[in-house]
């Protein structure tokens, strides 16, 4: 398979509406900076962004899909990227998990974009399902 024809799924359901706390901060702009900046940096891949919240304006030339499950609910965004994304990226060449967790059976060539690394440098200040995930 050529470069050209890649496929990329992109898991971005840590995006939320502008205006709406932490959210707002470092990850969700890191995040919305790299999908508007991805598809001039390599016009010739095929972006599909799996979002709860899109940010506006972005590129025509990324696929959309929203989901209805509510994701900004962490038990239910956890959910969701653990069973429902791997069916729903099937038919996708790679999947980039733009924040720090991918799916644990994901049959997919997999980037996984990690901020820091707090909670195994210092678990002490996590709780233990939080650092557990």
């Amino acid at each position: 398979m050529s470069h050209q024809s890649l496929r990329v799924a992109i898991s971005a359901h840590l995006l939320a509406p502008r205006g709406t706390g932490y959210r707002n901060a470092g990850i969700h702009t890191y995040i919305e900076q790299t999908l508007r900046r991805l598809p001039e940096a390599d016009p010739e891949l095929r972006l599909t962004l799996f979002a709860r919240h899109a940010p506006a304006g972005l590129s025509g030339t990324i696929e959309q899909r929203s989901t209805r499950w509510p994701t900004g609910r962490p038990v239910l965004r956890i959910v969701w990227e653990q069973l429902r994304l791997p069916l729903a990226i099937r038919r996708f060449d790679v999947l980039h998990a733009s924040a720090f967790v991918a799916p644990q059976l994901c049959w997919r060539p997999t980037v996984i974009t990690i901020y820091d690394l707090s909670f195994a440098l210092y678990p002490q200040y996590f709780r233990g399902l939080n650092q557990a995930y």
